[in-house]
């Protein structure tokens, strides 16, 4: 359409919720990797220091903290409207017309984040391998946390991989004033980065197997090989299998 359809109320929460759910993307990955640490570095007070009450605190507090970020930059406009539709991204989402905006936010969201990824799995994964080394039975033991790590390492690899051109245009015309960027850039730096939406499920499917159930599960009544298959069985025993696989 070339145009935002929704009015400019619409535009404004598309534009909160845009960039608190990418904050809290890359936050969360943050924090399952301190969880590592401290359950891998200090495993003796990891139930102390992380208690269930604490981490709804600090899951709360994130949510609190990303959301005020992003609507921070409304008050400065009289009507409150700061996001705006990009003819060249064909959003109404992330919009940067403050240079402190777009400095300070890069700053504590991917540059604060990627430093406690890389100290926290680097550290984790000296300890794992430091001790398998001495112990034997060490590293059948913590299988689990190294798979965890692993995990963690590929997906915030690819997050800053699709991210990161994004962020450095974004910094970029805010501190240097470049204007001389083709709009087929910047849709495209801004779509490979939301394409981090749905590329975890794939991490995610190659790396564990009973995630790899349930796709197939979620994926099974529209294949049409199932559809052949769903007629020779009774309704009954379908949900009974569905069910089973479930539990």
């Amino acid at each position: 359409m070339g145009e935002w359809p929704y009015g400019p109320v619409w535009c404004q929460i598309a534009g909160i919720i845009h960039g608190t759910s990418v904050t809290i993307s890359i936050w969360s990955l943050s924090l399952i990797s301190i969880d590592r640490y401290l359950a891998i570095k200090k495993p003796l007070r990891y139930r102390s220091l992380l208690t269930v009450k604490r981490t709804y605190i600090i899951v709360s507090c994130l949510w609190i903290v990303a959301l005020s970020t992003f609507f921070l930059p409304l008050p400065t406009k009289d009507s409150f409207i700061y996001y705006q539709f990009s003819e060249e991204e064909l959003i109404c989402g992330l919009y940067w017309e403050y240079k402190w905006f777009c400095v300070v936010t890069a700053v504590y969201i991917p540059v604060l984040s990627g430093t406690i990824l890389i100290f926290t799995n680097v550290s984790v994964m000296r300890k794992v391998v430091s001790v398998a080394r001495r112990n034997k039975h060490y590293s059948a033991a913590r299988t689990n946390d190294i798979k965890a790590v692993k995990l963690l390492i590929v997906t915030s690899t690819i997050y800053f991989i699709v991210w990161g051109p994004y962020v450095l245009e974004v910094v970029s015309i805010s501190l240097f004033d470049i204007n001389t960027i083709p709009p087929s850039v910047k849709f495209t730096t801004m779509w490979l980065a939301n394409s981090n939406s749905f590329t975890n499920v794939f991490v995610y499917s190659c790396m564990y197997k009973s995630f790899r159930e349930r796709v197939k599960l979620l994926a099974y009544p529209f294949l049409p090989c199932s559809m052949a298959k769903n007629e020779s069985e009774s309704p009954d025993r379908t949900v009974q299998i569905q069910l089973s696989q479930y539990d």
